[in-house]
């Protein structure tokens, strides 16, 4: 028994008992149950239990005419796997006298059967490791010790690899929410500037510029000290909804402020000389009736200053760029406002 652990030691060791490809790490469980079982078959399995079937994923034959082919599925209900669970027997080697109501097994000849379950993290049965052969052998107890060892490590890296891949999951959904504004959806500054930087690597390859609108909401707090800051709320999301449908393919919101918000237009052919456009765009897509409940709010629009990056020009630089034509833009919109009053 010594030596038979120190093999499987070496086994676990070599393939790195953290090792996310599975069947790297199962191959060698496998051939090692071969060895010390005699069985013409050993296998890994996966059950389906909401299809109810079960598929052979790794299995290791010593015939030439495979007893258990890998690939294979077969109905759940009916296989040897599930009466071993059911009954709670590890092993036989009358499988027609204890399960001689198998179609499956009669299919294939099976006489000897040896079973372990296999466990995802809670503890469910999400597989099974087993070894099988067409003739009648005595399994010894040593060699079923082995048996429940490998499943108990294949259980460990099957629930390691779907934690880690949780935990992955969780860290991307995580790592998203940092970059998003929690009440829009859209990209918050720290989303803002991470977008910037990816521009900014696009521009250096395609010598094609990027454009920033700088965009605050006038007399937004008008609308929250007048109709509530729930009303305001639902302003906004408006607000991003149809700033949305009018960006580009690649094209970037985001809100730095209670206010204020950012357009990048992406790396395109457009130059400085369609700015005005792209500002127009803008300021036609805010301007309008908002439906806040049972509130109707005519907005008269934003004040939006639109630059086009400089080559090698700072992030920063770029947005103090855009933010002084956006105060630029409010001062012409107050004095025209002043005038028409």
């Amino acid at each position: 028994m010594h030596n038979l652990l120190d093999t499987l030691a070496q086994v676990v060791e070599d393939q790195g008992a953290d090792e996310s490809d599975l069947e790297h790490f199962v191959r060698p469980l496998l051939g090692l149950l071969s060895d010390v079982t005699g069985l013409e078959s050993t296998y890994l399995t996966s059950i389906d239990q909401e299809r109810a079937f079960q598929k052979i994923m790794f299995a290791t034959n010593t015939n030439d005419e495979p007893l258990i082919p890998e690939g294979l599925q077969v109905p759940w209900r009916d296989t040897l796997c599930k009466r071993s669970l059911d009954d709670g027997r590890i092993f036989t080697g009358n499988v027609a006298g204890v399960w001689g109501d198998s179609d499956a097994a009669r299919e294939l000849g099976i006489t000897t059967y040896v079973s372990q379950p296999v466990q995802g993290v809670n503890g469910e049965v999400v597989g099974t490791l087993c070894g099988a052969s067409r003739t009648s052998q005595d399994v010894g107890e040593e060699a079923l010790r082995l048996l429940g060892v490998c499943a108990k490590l294949i259980s460990w890296q099957l629930q390691r690899s779907e934690l880690i891949a949780k935990l992955h999951e969780q860290n991307q959904a995580y790592a998203a929410s940092a970059l998003l504004d929690p009440l829009t959806g859209v990209f918050n500054r720290r989303g803002l500037e991470k977008e910037m930087k990816r521009a900014q690597s696009v521009v250096k390859r395609t010598s094609q510029p990027f454009h920033l609108a700088f965009i605050d909401l006038d007399n937004f707090k008008y609308i929250n000290d007048t109709y509530g800051h729930d009303a305001g709320d639902r302003f906004l999301l408006q607000l991003c909804e149809r700033l949305r449908t009018i960006l580009r393919q690649g094209d970037v919101l985001a809100r730095v402020g209670g206010d204020e918000f950012v357009v990048l237009g992406w790396p395109s052919t457009m130059q400085v000389d369609d700015l005005p456009a792209f500002k127009e765009r803008l300021s036609q897509a805010i301007i309008g009736t908002y439906l806040l409940e049972d509130k109707v709010v005519d907005y008269a629009g934003a004040s939006i200053g639109v630059v086009s990056a400089q080559f090698d020009e700072s992030d920063e630089a770029i947005l103090e760029r855009a933010d002084a034509e956006m105060y630029a833009d409010k001062k012409r919109r107050k004095s025209k406002t002043k005038a028409t009053t």
